[in-house]
């Protein structure tokens, strides 16, 4: 005979498989967030582009003639005329940036006084102020090197006005910073993935039926609550443990085919960490619905929580990205924030050792079976089965 558990897990499978709607809708929701990333990484990529190739308008040109011949020669930038009104122009967005040059900066700029030049842009538009930002920096460059030659034409060394000399060591690798400023969100999105993964089949399973009255029946039918349990607890598992999956599968895709700037590529072993670290917190995801909608009285009031749940798989992601925590060995025995730390850092090219992932892991399984244990615990009570 067919253990009672088995057959709950195979009925609420394919029940969760015939709703075709619910798991569309839920492959589309998971898959926006990393598609609209890679755009906003293409996106960025060709602002930056842009802006390495800058043609720039100059109005009164003639009033400057070495600063314009010194910015012609600079890489990829090329000398504009100005239009015939540069604020008009740049607010109807026919041009980014206009250099402006006044009549008394010759005037000004021999007498050794500081001359002033204007940049009419827009900083709301992004494009503009990567390219402004391009802007001041050239002529800030400029300006120091008039600085030095002025300071030798005196017979004083440049060196003297610039007593300490910074230098960065930088420690983290490229792609350590990278993933750290740029791809912190895969983390957040592979929870998120096993958070919403069982949503739909644990809301459905047990508050659904238990508002149907259908569950009722099988308890009728001395179906142990623990096996029950089990078996509604296994189908919103596999979901969750497939969502899961599919979600490292699309962060392989996104990676792929990343801009240059921000492309990095994790070994096929770090993705399996990857997967070691997700599985089993995808598990005891599973087991947390499972009780909150064994606890709600209805599935809408089972969704109501679970929009809560959504939160946490943020809070790691802040906490990390505002410099609240930082990687220990202490964070992997802290279920959800540990397992954040270690994917950053697998996709970082740092892997965890290996305790600290058998901790991570074993944290999560034993959490998932005291949840279950609990949810079981509840459905032997007859004010939770017999809500009507």
């Amino acid at each position: 005979m067919m253990d009672p558990a088995l057959i709950v897990y195979r009925k609420e499978l394919l029940e969760g498989i015939r709703d075709r709607r619910a798991l569309v809708a839920v492959l589309i929701s998971i898959s926006i967030f990393p598609i609209l990333v890679l755009v906003m990484g293409r996106f960025s990529e060709e602002v930056r582009s842009e802006a390495l190739d800058l043609t720039l308008p100059v109005e009164g040109a003639a009033y400057a003639p070495a600063l314009v011949a010194w910015l012609d020669r600079q890489p990829g930038v090329e000398i504009g005329p100005a239009p015939e009104d540069p604020e008009a122009a740049v607010r109807d967005r026919e041009e980014d940036v206009v250099l402006r040059i006044p009549e008394e900066y010759g005037e000004d700029f021999a007498e050794g006084v500081p001359a002033e030049v204007e940049l009419v842009a827009d900083t709301s538009r992004t494009g503009a102020s990567v390219k402004l930002s391009r802007v001041r920096g050239l002529i800030g460059r400029y300006s120091q090197e008039v600085a030095a030659m002025r300071l030798i034409a005196r017979g004083v060394s440049p060196l003297l006005v610039r007593p300490v000399a910074v230098e960065t060591a930088e420690v983290f690798s490229a792609r350590r910073r990278t993933v750290f400023q740029a791809l912190g969100f895969i983390p957040m999105f592979l929870l998120m993935n096993a958070f919403f993964g069982g949503m739909q089949i644990a809301a459905d399973a047990v508050a659904g039926e238990r508002e149907r009255g259908s569950i009722e029946a099988l308890l009728v039918n001395a179906v142990p609550a623990r096996r029950l349990v089990l078996g509604k607890w296994g189908a919103a598992a596999t979901f969750a443990v497939f969502l899961s999956l599919l979600g490292v599968a699309t962060c392989v895709f996104v990676l792929r085919f990343m801009p240059g700037a921000i492309n990095v590529s994790p070994e096929p072993a770090d993705w399996l960490l990857v997967v070691v670290l997700a599985v089993p917190l995808a598990l005891f995801c599973a087991s947390l619905q499972v009780v909150v909608a064994t606890y709600a009285k209805s599935y809408k009031e089972a969704q109501t929580y679970f929009g809560y749940l959504a939160f946490i798989p943020m809070i790691p992601f802040f906490a990390v990205t505002f410099g609240w925590v930082e990687q220990g060995s202490w964070t992997s025995f802290i279920p959800i924030l540990g397992q954040h730390l270690m994917m950053l850092g697998v996709v970082a090219g740092d892997a965890p050792a290996a305790w600290e992932l058998v901790v991570a892991g074993a944290l999560a399984l034993v959490a998932a079976t005291a949840l279950l244990r609990f949810a079981s615990v509840l459905f032997a009570r007859e004010n939770v089965v017999f809500i009507r």
